[in-house]
Parts: C-alpha cells; sequence; structure tokens
C-alpha cells in the first residue's frame, strides 16, 4: 500500500505497520528536522523507499575504531573526536557522509577540511553543527568540495554571503538545503541546482560584489530545477522552471493566487496551511497533491482542473459529504486519499469510487456500519 502521512495531534508517521526500511528511512532525518504535528508531510513521501536502506549509524568513536568500508554512514557523538575522525583511513570509501546535529562547530569545520581522505565523497550533510559564518569560510580550502554533488548545511546560523562562497568552491552540487539559514535564493537557485531545500529560511541579499564573484559557476540556471521546498518561508518569486517536479510550499502565503499552470512539469505539490479559501489550482501534471488545513470553501472546485491526481490530501479542510462527492467526481484516476478530521460520515462516495485503493479516515464521523463497508472495501482506513 503506498504511504500516505497522517497530519493529526497524536502523530504523523504513515499509517501502514513501519517496516524495517521505514524505520532506517526515519533514522537518517535527525530529530530536529523530524516533522512536528503542525509540519507539512513531504508528499515525496507518497512513494515508498526503493529496497532496503544501506546506511550504518555509528558513534564517532565505534567509526574509527571500526575500520568500516561501508560507503554511507551517519555518524553520532563526533564531537569530542573529529579530528581524530578526520585523520581515519578508511574515510576513503565514504561516498555519503552525515554528521548531522553534531554541533562540531567552526573548529570541526576545519578540522575536516584537512582531511586527505575524503576524495570519495560525494555527499556531505553538515546540518545542525553549529559551524557559523567562521567555518563556512573555512569549507573552500577544502580539496574534496569540488568532488561533492549535494551538500546540507541547515542549521548553521549561515549568511547569504557564507553560502554562496560555499556553493562557488563546490561546482559539481546541484542538491542543496539551506534551512535555517540566511540565502539568496536567486542566487542560490541559478548556480545550476536540481534540488533546493529551504524550509525556514530568511531571504538575504549578497553583499555588494558578491553576486557578480561566482568562480566558475554558472547563472541563470533555473532551467535545470526539479525539486524546491519552501516550507515557512515568504516565497520569493520563482522566475520560469520549466524542469519544476516537486514543489513544497507549506506554511507559506502563497494564497489563493498560486497558479500552478506556471509550472507545466509539476509532478508532486505541497500547498498545506497557506489560508486557500477558494484555489483555482489548474494543473494536468499533478500527481499528488496536498491541501490540508486549509479551509477550503468548495474543495471539488479547487481539483476540478487537476484531472490526473492520483494522491490528495484534504486533512483538516472542513470537508462535508456533498464536498467530498464532488472531489471524487472530479478525480477519475485518484488511489490514495487523506480525510482525517473533517466531518464525513456518508460512506457511498467512496464506496463507488473504481480506483481509490488506500485511505485515512482518522477522526471522522463514520458510524460502525459504514466504517466496516469501509474497512472491507479497503483494509486498513486509519480511524
Amino acid at each position: 500500500m503506498p504511504s500516505f502521512g497522517l497530519a493529526h495531534p497524536r502523530g504523523r508517521f504513515p499509517f501502514e505497520r513501519l517496516t524495517a526500511v521505514a524505520l532506517a528511512r526515519l533514522a537518517r532525518f535527525p530529530s530536529y528536522r523530524a516533522p512536528r504535528a503542525a509540519d507539512l508531510h513531504d508528499p515525496t513521501t507518497f512513494q515508498p523507499p526503493a529496497g532496503p536502506s544501506s546506511e550504518l549509524v555509528l558513534s564517532g568513536r565505534a567509526f574509527i575504531a571500526s575500520g568500516s568500508t561501508r560507503p554511507d554512514v551517519r555518524l553520532v557523538a563526533v564531537q569530542p573526536f573529529v579530528g581524530e575522525l578526520a585523520a581515519c583511513p578508511h574515510l576513503r570509501t565514504l561516498r555519503r557522509l552525515d554528521l548531522t546535529g553534531n554541533r562540531i562547530g567552526p573548529d570541526g569545520a576545519r578540522a575536516l577540511v584537512a582531511s586527505p581522505f575524503f576524495g570519495g565523497l560525494r555527499e556531505l550533510v553538515l546540518n545542525g553543527n553549529a559551524i557559523g559564518s567562521e567555518g563556512a569560510a573555512a569549507l573552500p580550502g577544502a580539496p574534496w568540495l569540488s568532488g561533492l554533488e549535494r551538500l546540507e548545511v541547515a542549521g548553521n546560523g549561515l549568511t547569504a554571503n557564507d553560502v554562496i562562497r560555499v556553493l562557488d568552491a563546490a561546482p559539481r552540487v546541484t542538491a542543496v538545503d539551506v534551512s535555517g539559514n540566511a540565502a539568496d535564493f536567486a542566487e542560490v537557485a541559478r548556480r545550476g541546482m536540481r534540488e533546493v531545500v529551504a524550509v525556514g529560511s530568511t531571504w538575504g541579499r549578497l553583499a555588494a560584489g558578491q553576486a557578480q564573484a561566482t568562480g566558475s559557476r554558472p547563472h541563470d540556471r533555473t532551467a535545470t530545477l526539479a525539486s524546491l521546498d519552501l516550507r515557512h518561508t515568504r516565497v520569493p518569486p520563482l522566475g520560469p522552471c520549466p524542469a519544476l517536479t516537486h514543489l513544497n510550499l507549506g506554511f507559506t502565503d502563497c494564497g489563493d493566487a498560486f497558479d500552478a499552470a506556471a509550472f507545466p512539469t509539476l509532478c508532486v505539490l505541497g500547498l498545506r496551511a497557506c489560508r486557500l479559501a477558494r484555489p483555482a489550482i489548474r494543473s494536468a501534471s499533478v500527481a499528488a497533491l496536498d491541501l490540508s488545513v486549509n479551509p477550503l470553501a468548495d474543495a471539488g472546485a479547487a481539483v476540478s482542473r487537476c484531472p490526473n491526481v492520483t494522491h490528495l490530501n484534504l486533512a483538516n479542510t472542513g470537508l462535508s459529504d456533498a464536498a467530498l462527492a464532488a472531489v471524487l467526481a472530479a478525480l477519475p484516476k485518484l488511489r490514495v486519499l487523506d480525510l482525517a478530521w473533517n466531518p464525513l460520515a456518508d460512506p457511498a462516495p467512496l464506496l463507488g469510487h473504481p480506483t481509490l485503493q488506500a485511505l485515512d479516515l482518522t477522526g471522522t464521523r463514520f458510524d460502525r456500519r459504514g466504517l466496516r463497508a469501509l474497512a472491507a472495501r479497503f483494509g486498513t482506513i486509519g480511524e
């Protein structure tokens, strides 16, 4: 069954049983970035992870002593041993290193910069390490930085200039997470990015001359941008993004005027808690749509021009039985539907939909007879 996350005060886990793969996936994300009840559930998780996770999670001391040859590792409790870690020859085998939440500080960043063993590294996660501007200033001196393809520096107290200075020293990076830092969105996106995560970022402007001092980085390449997560931000002007497939604007002020038609390749769209009342979303390409926690006056009209939606989240939107019937009539390909915390009581529209496969009915008003009928048709219904 596809995963479709819950959005209610008791928790936000997928309503199917947590498999070993799901638990491994949860472990990859640090607690400080774990979604709270008020956060937008990332709609990209509609597709469960393919295959088992290969990531190894170890303490810094255990990794140093282990002689591990794994290509993908997450390390915890590293801060006291970061200098010793940087001198470990078995770092040579790493392609992905996750140091999330270790608070290694500027000194730790400098120790990593000096390591001669990161030549094979392609992905580096430094989220929540308090490296600040001092640590960011040291990173461009790393000889291995030019080999990175993905860099995550969320929650490090960086300025817009710090972010650009680091990116300009890492010309192969096409996926970046600058959440919780200041950033100049236009300057980040122009640097040939494929994926940008900027949850809770503030938009700063570069100091005079910094926008031009871009080294080998090309400009005006927003045509490559495929995934953009701007939750909890003031949405900047996005401009043309002809390759954009994933867009998450949850908890922003984009409002009813948002025009999905401006992004013709969009497949996954998150608009949770955007104060939408009468949105007119037009998109023939969107397959996964999250409109939860919005006071929708007419949910049927909101989705009527998105005929190819297969995954829909309408949790906590005040949806009535009549509005639900209109939604189902407008979406002939719908397969997964989240209706949590809506005053619904009539199961007939759900039972009659030909393609619907999975439901979340947590906090609804269906009686016991209706729930039995729905459970018989759909199996787990999250009630």
